[in-house]
């Protein structure tokens, strides 16, 4: 929104709220009637109907005035500065989740893997894929396609292995590039061994 249209838009709430509030005014007067305590009422009513009018024009001012600065600073940012502050809230994300499981703390915990059998990477050579710790990185490299799905039983390691690719991964992506992600199955959804190959 232009700063022409902001002032636009102020002018025109100022404008119904403060003829919204004035007839208020204008009808609680005439109902109070005449005589030393209908001043007293109408006094009340036009403190009240001038509040009423600040109170809701600084709301409308606040308002337009935010929404102006949200579309401002959207417009103003280019696609590959809005990825790279994406990127910079993926990696705190992750790096939080880290903290919060304590995968470093004493020290990295430990995992190893290895690839799946054959008929699930038709395209891949076995050695390339195993690895250990922070190999995953590098490894997820060799992959055809860039797609790794992670199976093992509860507590093998499989989130310390994703939080690890997904920070390795973050760390060494150059600015304006895609940013990683990872996605879980459902709770529910049938092992991926029994999911049909074709």
């Amino acid at each position: 929104m232009r700063m022409g249209e902001h002032r636009k838009g102020i002018a025109a709430a100022a404008a119904i709220i403060g003829t919204a509030a004035l007839a208020w005014a204008g009808w609680a007067l005439r109902a109070t009637g005449t005589g030393a305590k209908s001043v007293e009422d109408a006094v009340n009513v036009v403190s009240a109907a001038v509040g009423v009018i600040v109170g809701l024009a600084s709301l409308a001012v606040s308002w337009l005035g935010y929404r102006a600065n949200r579309r401002q600073h959207a417009g103003g940012l280019p696609l590959t500065d809005i990825v790279d502050e994406f990127a910079v809230a993926v990696r705190a994300q992750w790096e939080a989740e880290a903290r919060t499981r304590r995968l470093n703390d004493p020290y990295p915990l430990p995992v190893s893997w290895a690839p799946a059998e054959p008929a699930y990477r038709p395209d891949a050579d076995a050695s390339a894929l195993s690895g250990t710790d922070a190999d995953i990185t590098d490894v997820f490299d060799r992959v055809p396609g860039g797609r790794l799905v992670v199976l093992g039983e509860p507590g093998a390691g499989k989130t310390l292995l994703l939080v690890r690719l997904l920070l390795g991964l973050v760390e060494r992506r150059a600015p304006g590039l895609p940013v990683p992600s990872s996605s879980r199955s459902p709770p529910g959804t049938p092992p991926a061994r029994t999911w049909p190959t074709g």
